[in-house]
């Protein structure tokens, strides 16, 4: 045992010695291998924390887009100028002022000439991209509708992309497109 720990002896002494001629270059690689890991760290730390307040969000979004559609793509003939005007207040941006118009000028009048309701029903959703402060969503709506010259209630099944923007902390659509 004692060969032994002469053996070591002449190595341990070999590396103090490196160590002693090298002591600040061997602290400054280590300052800055700790630097690096903790910017690391909290690199990190803040994708995982943007990764949950995106998905959050996109849920929120989601929710409020299922609702959005509902109240867009649903009307009757008695009702529809109120209830046009009530899902105009889920819409922002320029679209808000495209979906007004068109709602005024063609779907009210059309609606209340045929006597035509409709209900629509979101029976898929989705998040198909998220950003700070945009959702854009995917939805399956199936629609159905009755009037006064349609023998049976029809239904119609479509997809459509809500592009959702937050707005004083709420979700609204700043466009719609059907897919």
């Amino acid at each position: 045992m004692r060969q032994a720990r002469q053996r070591a002896s002449p190595v341990w002494q070999g590396s103090m010695r490196w160590l002693a001629g090298n002591v600040r270059p061997v602290a400054v690689a280590l300052l800055v291998t700790a630097v690096l890991l903790a910017g690391g760290l909290v690199t990190l730390w803040r994708v995982a924390g943007y990764q949950r307040d995106s998905q959050a969000a996109g849920q929120d979004a989601l929710v409020a887009a299922r609702e959005a559609a509902v109240a867009m793509l649903s009307y009757d003939y008695r009702t529809v100028d109120g209830q046009l005007a009530k899902a105009s207040d889920l819409v922002t941006g320029p679209f808000q002022g495209e979906f007004r118009n068109v709602t005024s000028t063609l779907v009210a009048p059309a609606a209340k000439q045929k006597r035509v309701s409709t209900h629509a029903q979101v029976v898929a959703a989705s998040v198909v991209a998220t950003a700070p402060g945009q959702v854009t969503t995917l939805l399956f709506v199936n629609q159905t509708t009755q009037g006064a010259g349609l023998p049976a209630p029809s239904i119609s099944g479509s997809r459509v992309r809500l592009n959702m923007t937050e707005v004083a902390g709420r979700w609204l659509v700043a466009a719609m497109t059907p897919v």
